[in-house]
């Protein structure tokens, strides 16, 4: 009984047809599985950061000057100059309004510059190196010996307490201005109305 058979060359095609079928179809499953087929999802970048202080938070709080090195210089006349270190923590500039001195509980006349001190941020300042600011002059009632409370005021509305010893003025204090009782300013000396209890 005979058999029908195809030809070698047409089932070597058909093989070879069903070998490049298999192999689509198996790298189709591979490029499937790695994401390179079917919808990608986009990225998604996050925003950078805005935020900013809320309206209602209540502004920072100065932070009071630092004061180094206070001293009331007693000339030979009698009158005393204020001299003290300021240094300025904050980040905006402020200035010496005034200087209160009190000795024994009395406040005492003041001769000072018509021209506040000012005080940049992180910068010490002298009070008393300059003749056209900064400077506060007792005419007289300040003895060699004898201690004295200073209240130094700024413009940001701050005070500063500090005891200070009243010296006799001596060659390490020649760049503290006046050396004698010559007023300051036109006005007559005066008590600053400013003390520590109004201070914020």
């Amino acid at each position: 009984m005979s058999r029908s058979t195809q030809p070698a060359t047409s089932r070597r095609r058909i093989g070879s047809d069903r070998a490049v079928a298999i192999g689509a179809l198996v790298t189709m499953v591979l490029l499937f599985a790695m994401g390179a087929l079917g919808p990608r999802e986009e990225a998604v970048v996050a925003a950078p950061s805005t935020a900013t202080a809320s309206p209602d938070s209540p502004p920072r709080a100065p932070v009071p000057v630092r004061v180094d090195e206070p001293l009331l210089v007693v000339n030979q006349d009698g009158s005393a100059v204020v001299s003290a270190a300021l240094e300025n923590p904050n980040d905006v500039e402020v200035a010496l309004v005034d200087v209160r001195v009190e000795i024994d509980g009395q406040a005492l006349p003041i001769s000072s510059t018509i021209m506040w001190l000012p005080l940049p941020p992180s910068t010490s300042s002298q009070v008393g190196a300059a003749s056209d600011a900064g400077g506060f002059m007792v005419p007289s009632g300040v003895l060699a010996g004898s201690a004295a409370r200073l209240t130094f005021r700024f413009d940001d509305g701050t005070c500063v307490d500090a005891m200070a010893p009243a010296v006799a003025r001596s060659g390490e204090h020649s760049l503290i201005y006046p050396t004698s009782g010559r007023l300051l300013s036109p006005d007559a000396p005066a008590v600053p109305a400013t003390d520590a209890g109004s201070c914020r």
